[in-house]
């Protein structure tokens, strides 16, 4: 009896586990009637799915479980959703492409070509993304957004901070710098104002830069500007305002900690630490340890902390506005960017002569002031930076 029971337990299961599944089959088709071969056929909210053959057919069964609806995709064309029905044996579907990503226009040598038929390795970048760094070169924006772009800073003064470019490394021990192109004609591109640019494109690789020939052997960058677009006139305001500051500045010690290690250095080496002859003419006795630590005599045992003294925080700012409109026949796009940077090195003499170290040494000898500044002469490192752009497109 227990046998029988187990069996018929079995069976009711098995009978329901196969009710509880629906057979669908259909054919893909494209707008002009053309059998899509490797579209994908999937359950909503499941991973149950399968892609079509070579006819664009495709057989899925279906579980009762999960929502019976059928998404089915292809790169490039719109997602469809169908709701599937026990009436429905065999279904027709038909993709319609997706203009919005094949109609992408992408700037590729002299002119633009749309992404369905691009075959070149070729990286965007738009405005949005650069306009987010708060970097004073573009150059420095680029950095990580662009796959096969590699930046290098090399510096960080004020207006000489742009990065080194390479696309895909440094191929050669001579100058590998891309060409870099803007609005088709070869510029320096390390002081554009960000809001001015509508996209880069980095081309890559030898289909994509056959156009430039020899030039093209580094990798092309090409920088297009902002255009006016039609509509009611648009005004915009952007402003940044950000502090600089040294990443990392090595520890030092100091001159009494300097002085006993090369005092313990000479004395191992057989050498008496007092004689100025042994020790490259240093004074290591224990009394000049004392003048080391009480600053009593600053001129001939002097400590200083020259990062301390001469060091500060710079300033960062950058303003643009624009304003951009017009119609079917004229439009226009005016922009005004103003950029300043301050360097990092202390320049007033006033701050200066606060420190704790020059107040001990101008209270030694005040003629220490006259050498902190000299008539006519600013030594104040600084950059600023005031660019324009003038568009204006007529249709005819």
């Amino acid at each position: 009896m227990k046998k029988i029971i187990i069996l018929f337990i079995c069976l009711t299961s098995s009978i329901w586990h196969v009710c509880a599944q629906t057979k669908v089959s259909g054919i893909v088709k494209d707008a002009q009637g053309m059998e899509m071969i490797g579209a994908t056929v999937l359950q909503k909210g499941t991973n149950n799915g399968i892609v079509t053959g070579l006819d664009g057919k495709f057989t899925l069964t279906l579980s009762n479980e999960a929502e019976q609806t059928l998404l089915i995709s292809m790169i490039g064309f719109i997602e469809q959703s169908i709701a599937i029905k026990k009436n429905h044996p065999f279904i027709n579907v038909t993709l319609e492409e997706d203009i919005a990503q094949l109609d992408e226009v992408v700037v590729v040598g002299y002119g633009t070509q749309k992404k369905v038929s691009l075959t070149g390795s070729i990286s965007n970048v738009g405005t949005e993304d650069l306009k987010s760094m708060p970097v004073s070169s573009v150059t420095n924006a680029l950095g990580g957004r662009i796959p096969g772009l590699v930046t290098r800073q090399e510096s960080g003064r004020p207006g000489g901070d742009q990065a080194t470019m390479f696309v895909r490394g440094r191929a050669s021990l001579n100058d590998s710098s891309p060409l870099v192109l803007i609005d088709g004609v070869e510029r320096p591109m390390a002081q554009i104002d960000p809001d001015d640019i509508e996209t880069i494109s980095v081309l890559k690789d030898a289909s994509a830069t056959a156009v430039y020939g020899v030039r093209g052997a580094n990798g092309v960058i090409l920088v297009t500007t902002r255009r006016g677009r039609e509509g009611e006139t648009q005004i915009s305001f952007s402003s940044e305002f950000g502090i600089t500051s040294f990443n990392r500045i090595s520890q030092t010690l100091n001159s009494e900690s300097v002085s006993r290690f090369m005092r313990e250095g000479a004395i191992n080496d057989g050498f008496d630490p007092s004689d100025t002859g042994n020790t490259r003419g240093l004074f290591l006795s224990e009394y000049d340890n004392y003048l080391y630590r009480t600053q009593k005599s600053p001129f001939t045992h002097p400590d200083n902390d020259f990062v301390d003294m001469f060091t500060k925080n710079g300033l960062q700012q950058k303003y643009n506005v624009n304003l951009s409109g017009g119609n079917k026949t004229v439009r226009y796009f005016v922009s005004v960017g103003y950029f300043t940077q301050t360097g990092m090195f202390e320049t007033d003499v006033d701050k200066i002569k606060e420190h704790e170290t020059i107040q001990t040494l101008l209270a030694a000898s005040p003629d220490v002031a006259k050498g902190l500044y000299k008539e006519g002469y600013n030594s104040e490192y600084k950059y600023s930076r005031l660019t324009t752009l003038v568009r204006i497109s007529i249709s005819t």
